[in-house]
């Protein structure tokens, strides 16, 4: 036995690190911090998990929703919490942006949801039914329908965020909503043509 391992278990016999698994160290660990006086869900539920990552929506879109659904989107107040951004400003608007911010809430997005709401009348929707695409306030046979416009709609506005977070100019909500209802068109002919 090495010298050293012998006067660490001699100082401490209580607490016999080499004897601890992981599993172990872990509910040690999870008993020491302090309980919730609510139950708070930290992932979303499985149903949602499933309409996340459907296999009808291709790969990047599916990727996509699953970022804001873990809450793990990198937009510029997450990013300068994390002291990685210059600042947490909208480069639109010039609020705070959050991920609601990012989807729904610029003053931008607020003229794209209202031509979409008109255009396909729409429900109201919900920051948690754009994170998650759960609960969707239609009938059941309008779901998936609804799921894929709101996909499609996260993916276009993501991309008109990132081009404006990175090269600058604004493409405004016109073009946000050409390019939904163009990646709409080549899903549903992609789908037709299998």
């Amino acid at each position: 036995m090495c010298a050293g391992r012998a006067k660490c278990e001699g100082a401490y016999p209580e607490d016999d690190v080499y004897l601890w698994d992981a599993r172990n160290s872990y509910v040690a660990f999870r008993d020491t911090l302090s309980r919730p006086s609510l139950a708070v869900p930290s992932v979303p539920t499985k149903y949602a998990r499933r309409r996340i990552t459907a296999g009808w929506l291709d790969s990047r879109r599916a990727s996509l929703q699953w970022k804001p659904g873990r809450g793990i989107l990198p937009v510029r107040a997450r990013l300068y919490r994390f002291r990685i951004g210059r600042m947490d400003r909208c480069p639109s608007c010039g609020l705070s942006e959050t991920a609601e911010h990012a989807f729904l809430r610029c003053h931008v997005l607020l003229v794209l949801w209202s031509r979409m709401t008109q255009l396909f009348d729409l429900p109201t929707v919900e920051w948690a039914t754009v994170r998650l695409l759960e609960p969707l306030p239609v009938a059941r046979s309008e779901r998936k329908p609804l799921a894929l416009l709101l996909a499609e709609i996260n993916f276009e506005v993501w991309i008109r965020r990132c081009r404006m977070a990175f090269s600058g100019p604004d493409c405004g909500s016109i073009a946000c909503f050409q390019a939904v209802r163009s990646g709409l068109r080549t899903h549903i002919l992609r789908e037709h043509s299998l």
